[in-house]
């Protein structure tokens, strides 16, 4: 342990020092991701530009509303580019 440094068991994990409203944000991005992979399954093929084999990282589910509901027709599969073009509200959906 470096002098000044407090002991571990104090220190705060980077979860918890984040707001509150940050936390369940995040919560609820696992909670639904995790709902939507398992009964919407893993996407190979982008919505939007069409291009198909697509696997692991460079596919996504990407959420309608923005509002992460439990509600499965508001998902899309976008590959990486779509989506961040999505979430930068430059590809019209």
């Amino acid at each position: 342990m470096k002098r000044g440094s407090p002991p571990k068991s104090t220190r705060k994990s980077a979860t918890t020092m984040l707001p509150n409203s940050r936390q369940t944000e995040e919560a609820k991005k696992k909670i639904s991701d995790s709902l939507i992979r398992k009964q919407l399954g893993r996407p190979d093929t982008c919505e939007h530009c069409g291009i198909n084999g697509l696997r692991g990282l460079k596919i996504h589910w990407a959420n309608k509303s923005r509002e992460y509901k439990r509600d499965l027709s508001d998902w899309l599969r976008l590959c990486v580019s779509c989506h961040k073009k999505y979430d930068s509200k430059m590809l019209p959906m």
